[in-house]
């Protein structure tokens, strides 16, 4: 739902907004800023490796199954033709997939991250984790990439749940 209200602009406004609300509820409330954390699957693992590249709000980080690079993901996806959509530009033009892909920002990292995937996932292939968990790993950034086997786009199997549940919760 939020990639489609931000065709052209993905982590653009609708990081803004984010933001926007978690600033106005650390300034209204006495909030423990190493205690505040964000999560997102899909989309929104892709917007938690964006803000972790945007913002060092928060105190920790976890990013399931999300993009890393729109260019590979382009490349490796079976929704090839999602980005092109969404970013509204082919993707040899580079500009967009290069301004909102959370790997060309890497550098400014400074919080820790989880980074969960299926090692099966067809449409945000494995790649996406891997890439962003060898960068931050290479710049000496603190991050766990966990990899279940047999997984897709989600986690179905039980132990795999309560594993990345308790993850998450850690």
């Amino acid at each position: 739902m939020f990639a489609e209200a931000n065709r052209e602009d993905l982590g653009g406004q609708d990081f803004k907004d984010r933001m926007s609300r978690v600033e106005a509820i650390i300034a209204e409330y006495n909030v423990d800023l190493g205690r505040v954390y964000l999560e997102g699957d899909s989309y929104g693992g892709f917007m938690a490796m964006w803000t972790a590249t945007q913002t060092n709000v928060f105190g920790t980080i976890a990013a399931l199954f999300g993009v890393s690079d729109w260019l590979s993901f382009h490349s490796t996806s079976n929704l090839s033709d999602w980005d092109e959509l969404h970013l509204d530009e082919s993707p040899y033009k580079y500009a967009r997939y290069d301004a909102f892909s959370p790997i060309r920002f890497v550098s400014r990292v400074n919080t820790p991250l989880l980074l969960l995937h299926g090692k099966e996932d067809p449409y945000v292939p494995l790649g996406q984790s891997l890439q962003f968990y060898r960068a931050l790993s290479d710049l000496g950034k603190e991050v766990k990439l966990v990899v279940y086997p047999r997984e897709g786009h989600g986690f179905t199997e039980k132990p795999h749940l309560k594993d990345a549940y308790t993850r998450v919760f850690e």
